[in-house]
């Protein structure tokens, strides 16, 4: 997960991040997209499903979604 930019995660947030198959590409993904999740937020989304195709397309709606507003 260092190389998507998360130094110093805890164990916890790890473990979570792993069971919800939160990955490093994934993670990237949503950096390139102009998002920058905490932790929690990115198992968060991947919970709900949310995908980088997903953002692209409710962004033609609303170009100034964040993170929140996603998940909700």
């Amino acid at each position: 997960m260092e190389a998507a930019g998360f130094k110093n995660l805890t164990v916890d947030e790890l473990i979570s991040m792993k069971i919800q198959g939160v990955t490093p590409g994934y993670a990237k993904e949503m950096h390139e997209l102009g998002l920058q999740p905490t932790p929690d937020e990115l198992v968060g989304m991947r919970v709900q499903g949310i995908t980088p195709e997903y953002i692209r397309e409710m962004r033609k709606f609303d170009s100034n979604l964040n993170v929140d507003e996603l998940i909700g």
